[in-house]
């Protein structure tokens, strides 16, 4: 279990850990529990990517 800035929504908590992690195209969706309180709840993830192009 470790901090990860997410937060419980029920009780804010940040003390978290993953159940279930399924990826689907470019998103990644995880399930999370509250290790204070218990609730679970989802949280996705998507892909961004930057089109600047670097400098030279």
């Amino acid at each position: 279990m470790k901090s990860t800035g997410l937060h419980c929504p029920r009780c804010q908590s940040t003390s978290l850990r993953t159940i279930d992690t399924r990826k689907t195209g470019n998103t990644v969706r995880r399930k999370r529990e509250c290790h204070h309180c218990g609730a679970q709840f989802y949280t996705v993830e998507a892909v961004q990517t930057d089109n600047h192009e670097a400098a030279a």
